[in-house]
């Protein structure tokens, strides 16, 4: 496959994941910021390994990163 292609469906997959749990961390009343993080950090090469960084993954994720500080006001 291609690294554009195969980059898209680990975006795609981490969105999803994400927003599963931004939601389930919504209805446990806990902080809604932090179900992504945790995904993130299970999915990526911290735990599960599922999601292989590349350099296009790799800057939307810092680009995300940036994002959550903004947000956090930081």
């Amino acid at each position: 496959m291609d690294t554009a292609v195969t980059s898209l469906l680990y975006l795609g997959v981490l969105l999803l994941a994400a927003k599963l749990m931004e939601e389930l961390f919504g209805r446990l009343n806990l902080v809604r910021f932090v179900g992504p993080i945790l995904m993130g950090i299970i999915l990526g090469p911290g735990l599960l390994n599922l999601v292989k960084l590349n350099d296009i993954v790799s800057f939307i994720a810092s680009l995300g990163i940036v994002f959550l500080l903004f947000l956090a006001g930081a």
